[in-house]
């Protein structure tokens, strides 16, 4: 079924809810703090969400965007509730219709009703269903004619006068006929003021059973209890589970890395101790006093370890030790630290900084925007120019995560990169730079 759902705590919602429930054959659920209708929302996925401009000192518009931000092409469509004279008119983006709460009763209805409309589209038809018409009354009056108090007999209710002679008929001197059939009343003839009933008959009761013969009831079985199914976490911020995502795929590569490199080693032992085995089972070959020495041995190819090593040009590339001048050393996060092995933090007040060092030069920086911020092209091209020497970039791929639109790029030689963006030409709310070696 689908749902409409409010979050307001104005005293006008619960009888707008009462209105439209008559005929509108959708569930409406009503929520007073912003709180409880994400969760609400996030979880019954209704078709549309009416919002309060603000509850609480939160506005309507960021809840909207968060939404927005955390469903995707899965949040409903929202209308604006305004419970107070507005500071600024509404996105257009967000709220395709706005309802001042402040107007009469009947007018707030009407616009509700047109909002709710033009947002249910085809879906309207289905779930409207007109009210109608009263039904009549059907006590009838009681006739005020004079004809009628004629007809009332001595012992009436309402005249307790004796009646009048019927209009139109005449006194007769006959005598008074006995009635040829006697027809009896509803349920019969009366009984006879003396007969009395005769006594009810009794059942036989049967022996009690032998208490000694009867079988010992056993005990039932306890039923089985399933075990809670563990839910798994939501979490709540699609950029943070991508950059966690992230620092899972570069930690997995990294270990990659070090296999092959292991492995290419000890391929290389083997293969030298092979040499050095057969070098010794070959016999010293002397003429003329000279001895002959074997020919000199070629060196064996490298193999490659990963295809983004081979790719990578050999551009020579910074090692940065030190902290990038555009992180402030004041947000240094010891506690991140100790629970996160070879990772530094920093925070400011609009930036979340994240550094990952390996043998003291810096591998790895994510960046992640605080509260409702983005991070401009100035600030990304900053950052690069700081750590690469380079802010030029190529774009190689785009893909969609957790409602936000990833580009990966690659400065030749030096990084790889990733941008978190809204939308293909939207904010960007987070960024990964991965240092090349």
């Amino acid at each position: 079924m689908l749902t409409l759902f409010f979050i307001s705590d104005n005293p006008l919602i619960e009888p707008l809810r009462a209105h439209f429930q008559q005929f509108l054959k959708l569930r409406i659920a009503v929520v007073r703090d912003f709180d409880h209708g994400l969760k609400e929302i996030y979880d019954k996925r209704p078709l549309v969400a009416c919002l309060q401009d603000r509850i609480a000192g939160l506005t309507a518009e960021n809840v909207a965007r968060h939404l927005q931000l955390l469903l995707g092409n899965g949040a409903p469509a929202f209308i604006l509730l305004q419970g107070s004279p507005p500071t600024a008119p509404a996105p257009a983006d967000l709220f395709s219709r706005t309802v001042d709460l402040t107007q009469p009763f009947e007018a707030v209805c009407r616009d509700l009703q047109q909002a709710l409309q033009q947002q249910l589209g085809a879906h309207w038809a289905q779930v409207y269903e007109p009210p109608g018409p009263p039904a009549a009354n059907a006590a009838t009056p009681r006739p005020d004619q004079p004809e009628f108090d004629a007809y009332l007999t001595e012992d009436s209710i309402f005249r307790p006068s004796p009646a009048g002679q019927l209009p139109g008929t005449e006194p007769s001197d006959e005598p008074e006929r006995e009635p040829l059939f006697v027809q009896d009343a509803p349920g019969g003839p009366p009984a006879e003021p003396m007969a009395a009933a005769p006594p009810p008959r009794m059942a036989p009761t049967p022996p009690a059973p032998d208490a000694s013969h009867q079988p010992t009831p056993q005990p039932l079985p306890p039923k089985p209890v399933a075990a809670p199914v563990p839910q798994p976490e939501k979490t709540a911020d699609p950029v943070a589970e991508a950059l966690l995502v992230m620092e899972k795929t570069y930690h997995a590569r990294q270990q990659t890395k070090r296999h092959l490199f292991a492995a290419l080693l000890l391929l290389l032992a083997l293969v030298a101790a092979g040499i050095w085995w057969w070098i010794g089972r070959q016999p010293d070959s002397r003429r003329g006093g000279t001895v002959v020495a074997p020919p000199p041995q070629q060196r064996p190819a490298t193999l490659a370890t990963t295809s983004a090593t081979r790719n990578r040009p050999t551009v020579p590339t910074r090692a940065v030790t030190t902290l990038p001048p555009f992180i402030p050393a004041t947000g240094h996060d010891t506690a991140f630290a100790a629970t996160h092995p070879g990772w530094e933090r920093y925070r400011s007040r609009h930036r979340d900084y994240r550094l990952f060092y390996e043998h003291g030069r810096l591998k790895a920086l994510q960046t992640l925007t605080v509260e409702d911020g983005a991070i401009t092209t100035a600030e990304l091209r900053q950052a690069l120019v700081a750590l690469t020497g380079s802010d030029r970039y190529r774009l190689t791929d785009r893909e969609r995560r957790g409602g936000l639109l990833l580009e990966h790029a690659v400065i030749p030689g030096r990084a790889e990169l990733i941008i978190y963006r809204t939308g293909a030409r939207g904010s960007i709310q987070a960024y990964v730079l991965e240092l090349f070696s």
